[in-house]
């Protein structure tokens, strides 16, 4: 056996090795601590451990904000609007939706209504989305043009307004309604109804372009087949919008 050759020593990152390096720092380490005076050992814990414990409190709390923004029940939708190439910012729109909660004192912390502004009649993807929107009974209120509004009355998204109380169709003229029917030949009713309404005079206007910028004579409102949890509030947004006097119960 050639013995040259055989190793007789551990390689110098042998585990043994690492581990007396190891405990010898950890001993310097205690050394160096205990030779410290009782304002230097503040000072070297402080170097030592600051960052650490800053890292650690820092992912601690985002891991507790994250839990608590999981956790916080989400309020509930009173009403959805959508409103196709809504000319204001989404800023705008969400503190008229503040104003009518406030109006018809409904508590903002359990509750909202949210005002999408996000489609537009002009992209073939958000028109197919909108009609997909309206059959499940997403949204609740409609404001487009009188060509789209229309177009979602005559495929069976829309309700008709005569369906709805009295008080909505009364102080408008011909010209401000758009009437039609559903086209569908399977429909029940096919007759001519209201679906829209003008809001080129109404309070909404006058809220929110008081200065006339925009023509508002092309802006109309339709009601889509209301969830019955959400019918009557959302009624009662339409006659807000509209400028009517909410009845008292």
């Amino acid at each position: 056996m050639n013995i040259e050759n055989k190793k007789t020593a551990l390689d110098d990152d042998a585990a043994i090795y690492q581990r007396t390096q190891a405990t010898e720092s950890a001993k310097s380490e205690r050394q160096k601590l205990s030779e410290l005076t009782f304002r230097g050992k503040m000072r070297y814990l402080w170097d030592y451990y600051a960052l650490k414990a800053f890292i650690g409190l820092a992912v601690a709390g985002i891991l507790i904000a994250i839990l608590v923004l999981a956790l916080k029940p989400r309020p509930e939708v009173v009403t959805y609007v959508s409103f196709l190439d809504c000319p204001w910012a989404d800023s705008e729109m969400t503190a008229y939706a503040e104003e009518l909660l406030d109006t018809l004192q409904i508590d903002k912390s359990k509750n909202e209504i949210s005002i999408d502004t996000k489609l537009s009649a002009y992209d073939s993807n958000d028109r197919m989305a909108l009609s997909t929107y309206l059959y499940a009974n997403t949204i609740d209120i409609l404001l487009c043009s009188r060509d789209t509004l229309e177009q979602m009355a005559q495929n069976g998204a829309l309700i008709p307004l005569d369906s709805l109380p009295e008080d909505i169709l009364t102080g408008f003229s011909a010209d401000e309604i758009v009437v039609t029917h559903v086209t569908n030949k399977n429909a029940e009713d096919q007759a001519d109804h209201p679906y829209g309404l003008c809001l080129a005079d109404s309070a909404f206007a006058k809220r929110m372009d008081p200065e006339g910028e925009y023509d508002l004579s092309k802006l109309y409102i339709g009601v889509s087949i209301v969830k019955d949890v959400r019918r009557e509030d959302t009624i009662n947004v339409v006659r807000l919008m509209l400028g009517k006097t909410i009845p008292k119960q």
